[in-house]
């Protein structure tokens, strides 16, 4: 009865080795291949990527929507509250609506670098305030927030 009791403690301890052993090795892979690892992962992901010509979210579903910037007529902001199996929480997203009535909303949670975001939007769309998106965005209460409308004249 020991003699098996102790097979299975050799086993074991062998298994343990060998994972120790293996995650030394993944720790030593060059860092181009884990960068290459992260980027197949990232390009998995959701996503908005902020172009010269204007802004492309891609969904879980990795459909894509973009919007030109001389399309876009208004940037908002909103925070609800919504309800989940975990219980309630406040859903940040973003929605761009477009000069042909359609829209474009982002979760805020997938904007990965927010400032450098509202940086260019700032620099193609004149009119958009950098300094409400920020404020908006780091609002922890229900609520909305517009960041930038086109005049009805066209004018910024």
């Amino acid at each position: 009865m020991w003699n098996s009791a102790g097979k299975a403690g050799k086993i074991v301890a062998a298994m343990i080795v060998l994972l120790f052993v293996l995650i030394a090795r993944l720790a030593m892979l060059p860092g181009r291949t884990r960068l290459n690892i992260n980027r197949a992962l990232a390009s998995r992901l959701p996503a908005l990527f902020v172009y010269g010509s204007g802004l492309t979210y891609r969904s879980y579903w990795r459909e894509e929507s973009s919007a030109k910037w001389e399309e876009i007529e208004k940037i908002e902001f909103a925070c609800e509250e919504n309800i989940a199996d975990f219980g309630p929480y406040l859903e940040k997203y973003w929605t761009i609506h477009r000069r042909d009535g359609t829209k474009l909303e982002v979760p805020y949670t997938w904007i990965a670098n927010p400032q450098a975001t509202f940086a260019v939007m700032r620099s193609h769309v004149p009119g958009f305030s950098e300094n409400e998106a920020m404020h908006a965005a780091a609002a922890g209460e229900e609520g909305r927030c517009v960041c930038f409308e086109r005049s009805k004249s066209g004018e910024e």
